[in-house]
């Protein structure tokens, strides 16, 4: 596969951003799902993963968005090892996320006995947000407790319907939310890594960069098609060194690799050979 080095950069920027995105969302659906009742009455275990799963993707991302920025080939190879890391650990949790929804029954039901027994403020939270008496049934330890009809005859309740079904649902729900999130993650994120081997790759070493910087803004050009000698100015802030040889356009190459047009510095002030025109003429 023949890619460009500028495309591929931009590439695999756009897939940082993404998934650095992908991590703030799964950081707001963890707080989102701690709060959630379904969540306080059942495990946190899947809200705790998503808030460090989010925070650990949004934070590889923006080791890919600054190398890929700075082109450096430490931080980029950090990305690339991060982003195998995550793809790992995601498809475990998606994989147990979806393996484990046959056991939610169990779970939600060991759940409500507990909460029936220790805390039964949070069971008659549970029966006026989903609008439900009891757990199976309406007379399955339902709150108040009084009598186990309590529930449909009270009037601050009577509901005709039991909380299992919307428990189940919305538990469930979460499970196949956390797995699919995590397989369409990791995919984007092998498709990062593969294009972050391409960058490191065909980005030119730093002894490489420092040879381009003898180059001529032509030859510059031809090696990179984003160079524009205006960008470039004398290493330093200096003008260029005695014998310094001029080339079209007013700009020096010398034995230092600087560039700059001709007779000025970095800051703009006249330096040797300010008088010199690129044909060699004063």
């Amino acid at each position: 596969m023949n890619l460009s080095v500028h495309s591929t950069r931009w590439a695999v920027f756009i897939i940082s951003m993404l998934t650095a995105l992908a991590g703030i969302v799964l950081i707001v659906l963890g707080i989102y799902t701690l709060n959630d009742t379904t969540t306080t009455l059942g495990s946190r275990t899947i809200p705790v993963m998503m808030l460090v799963l989010g925070c650990l993707v949004f934070l590889v991302s923006f080791l890919g968005c600054f190398g890929t920025i700075s082109e450096n080939h430490a931080i980029l190879y950090a990305f690339m090892v991060g982003l195998l890391a995550l793809v790992g650990i995601q498809i475990v949790i998606a994989v147990i996320a979806l393996a484990n929804k046959g056991a939610v029954d169990s779970l939600m039901d060991e759940a409500w006995q507990k909460a029936y027994e220790e805390h039964p403020r949070v069971l008659r939270d549970v029966q006026e947000e989903y609008g439900c008496c009891g757990f199976r049934y309406t007379t399955d330890r339902a709150i108040p407790k009084t009598t186990p009809d309590a529930c449909l005859k009270s009037v601050e309740f009577g509901y005709q319907v039991s909380c299992y079904r919307a428990l189940i649902g919305g538990y469930k729900n979460i499970q196949t939310i956390v797995g699919a999130a995590g397989i369409i993650l990791s995919a984007i994120q092998l498709i990062g890594v593969f294009l972050t081997y391409l960058l490191i790759r065909n980005l030119p070493a730093k002894d490489e960069h420092e040879h381009q910087r003898y180059l001529h803004p032509e030859q510059r050009r031809l090696l990179d098609p984003t160079y524009h000698p205006d960008r470039y100015y004398y290493y330093g802030g200096v003008p260029p060194p005695p014998g310094a040889t001029p080339y079209g356009g007013g700009y020096y190459a010398g034995p230092a690799g600087a560039y700059g047009p001709a007779g000025t510095s970095a800051g703009g002030g006249a330096g040797a050979g300010a008088g010199e025109r690129a044909d060699g003429q004063s």
